[in-house]
């Protein structure tokens, strides 16, 4: 009888281990997709020179993918065709098991 309580309460630490390994697994896929299309945006808008139709382009995209995209330009008062601004991208981060729901920001510096 001893062993067989000593089974059930093993299978059950295992399954816990299960889904809770394939949540923090998903987490972290979800942030590294985050990061990757931010870095992505960030170049494309760059890469247009701060085109404002490009910057509101990438907005769809992400709201699209589930995304919360701010963009932020701002040009050097020394030099009018000097650009540089802050890119953020909203994410949701989920572990469903242990109850985590919030909210990250991936950011990245415009050059």
């Amino acid at each position: 009888m001893e062993t067989v309580i000593k089974t059930y309460i093993g299978f059950f630490f295992m399954m816990a281990m299960l889904f809770l390994g394939s949540g923090i697994i998903s987490a972290s896929l979800e942030s590294r997709n985050a990061n990757a299309y931010a870095n992505n945006f960030a170049t494309r808008i760059e890469n247009s020179n701060y085109s404002s139709a490009v910057v509101e382009q990438c907005r769809t995209e992400a709201q699209a993918l589930g995304y919360n995209l701010t963009v932020t330009v701002k040009t050097s008062s020394n030099n009018a065709y000097a650009h540089y601004g802050l890119l953020t991208l909203n994410y949701q981060y989920r572990i469903p098991i242990i109850g985590v729901y919030q909210v990250h920001n991936a950011i990245v510096d415009l050059n």
